[in-house]
């Protein structure tokens, strides 16, 4: 058994405190390996070089798949070694195969907090309070810290939407990787990066929902209230605009219903409960 202290031994009996719970707070690389298994001992010696890299911000977990069988079967483990990061109580990321460190250090970077990371936290509570300069220089700290690391770039372009600067906002997040921009979270963000240059001067929300009252089939200003409600944080108000919209004109914008829709699930997640009824609903509009 390995001596470093952020690397343990767990099973069936104890993967629910030791795993998923600890991985909340911290991420935890678990280690599917039987001693049979030649790559699964030339991994443990780089899993523990790395786990001396991280010092405490990445905890690795040890699963003897001849001990625990059914713990393997319950994650779709078939071979060995098998390595998956848990987050925030749930499995993010597996891989397989002996790797060198370099490796390693990568597949699990992406999850680890960094000094960055810290300062882009401290960025978002000083937003949170109303303290707008502050955030900004934090986030600007975070930036400078870690250049290429996502998150802080993420936070200081929503930080700039919030204050209603979309250029600043594309600034932020121009120097990110293709991949980056098309994660999730990029993606998000260039969606509402968009929507904030549409609503340069465009009308108030009161004016907008005046002329869609006047005229419901006036799609421009469905459009642009949509817009408007989505920089609100309105965003179920919004998906109603953009239902109406789908509706009328497919057209409309290279179908901006449809695709405002999309940006909005994006938005609330994969877990919110709505996004399954908004699927329904595009579904039966689309067919």
């Amino acid at each position: 058994m390995a001596t470093n202290p952020h690397i343990f031994e767990t099973g069936a009996e104890d993967f629910d405190d030791k795993v998923i719970a600890r991985s909340a707070r911290v991420p935890v690389l678990v280690d599917f390996w039987a001693a049979w298994c030649e790559p699964c001992r030339s991994l443990a010696a780089v899993l523990e070089s790395v786990a001396g890299t991280f010092s405490g911000r990445l905890l690795i977990a040890k699963v003897d798949t001849d001990a625990q069988p059914d713990l393997a079967a319950r994650y779709g483990v078939r071979s060995l070694p098998t390595l998956l990061l848990f987050s925030g109580g749930e499995p993010r990321a597996q891989t397989m195969g002996a790797q060198p460190e370099a490796a390693i250090v990568e597949f699990v970077r992406p999850f680890v907090k960094t000094a960055a990371d810290e300062l882009a936290q401290e960025g978002a509570d000083a937003a949170n309070r109303g303290d707008i300069d502050e955030a900004r220089r934090l986030l600007e700290m975070a930036v400078t810290e870690e250049p290429d690391r996502p998150g802080p770039r993420l936070a200081l372009a929503e930080l700039m939407l919030a204050v209603g600067d979309p250029e600043g906002a594309e600034a932020a997040i121009s120097p990110l990787t293709a991949a980056q921009k098309e994660s999730d979270a990029g993606r998000t963000i260039r969606d509402r990066i968009r929507f904030a240059r549409d609503l340069e001067n465009a009308p108030d929300r009161e004016h907008l929902e005046r002329a869609v009252a006047a005229d419901p089939g006036d799609l421009e200003a469905r459009y642009l209230l949509a817009a408007r409600l989505v920089a609100e944080g309105a965003l179920e108000e919004a998906a109603e605009q953009f239902f109406a919209i789908m509706s009328r004109d497919r057209g409309f914008r290279d179908d901006a219903g449809r695709n405002g829709l999309l940006s909005i699930i994006a938005m609330l997640g994969a877990g919110d409960e709505r996004v399954a009824g908004y699927r329904k609903r595009m579904a039966t509009l689309l067919h």
